[in-house]
């Protein structure tokens, strides 16, 4: 739900990236509390949010929306900071195309087996084309999460790939 839970202070702002104008208009996501909800979306996606929710269409010419059109939108939108939430595709989008400037891991003791990678990048040809943040590791619990700092380390673009 985009919320903050467990203490005190007030939910940001909420961005739903919606390319395909899937998402439903009853998603507990884009649901009234306050807050300001806006859905980005491509020119030729038929998303239709509920009222209040506003609707940033943006182009897609690869059938995808490049992380940097999003993040140049939403600073038109008066966005300093994005807290991106996202899957395997939408982080590594992001990473591949330099636009993280921190990234929190968090790594849990469950072992699930095969299926969906975390991050997919196209396989480097030399460890010394390998992304090294500075990281910082923190303990939660039986979890730890590593803030991983790309500040310092700005990645040139075309040096991370999206693996297809």
């Amino acid at each position: 739900q985009l919320t903050v839970r467990h203490v005190d202070g007030p939910s940001p702002a909420r961005v739903v990236l919606d390319p395909k104008g899937r998402l439903a208009t009853d998603a507990r996501v884009l649901a009234e509390d306050g807050v300001r909800r806006l859905v980005i979306t491509t020119a030729g996606a038929h998303a239709s949010p509920p009222a209040g929710v506003e609707v940033v269409r943006l182009p897609a010419p690869d059938g995808h929306i490049a992380p940097a059109t999003i993040l140049a939108a939403l600073a038109q939108e008066g966005f300093r900071r994005v807290l991106i939430e996202g899957g395997a595709n939408t982080v590594s989008r992001f990473l591949a195309a330099g636009c993280f400037d921190r990234l929190h891991v968090v790594v849990a003791p469950v072992i699930i087996g095969a299926g969906q990678a975390g991050v997919m990048l196209a396989p480097i040809e030399r460890v010394d084309r390998a992304l090294r943040p500075a990281v910082r590791p923190h303990v939660l619990g039986d979890e730890v999460l590593l803030d991983c700092d790309f500040s310092a380390q700005r990645v040139p673009l075309g040096r991370a790939k999206m693996s297809t």
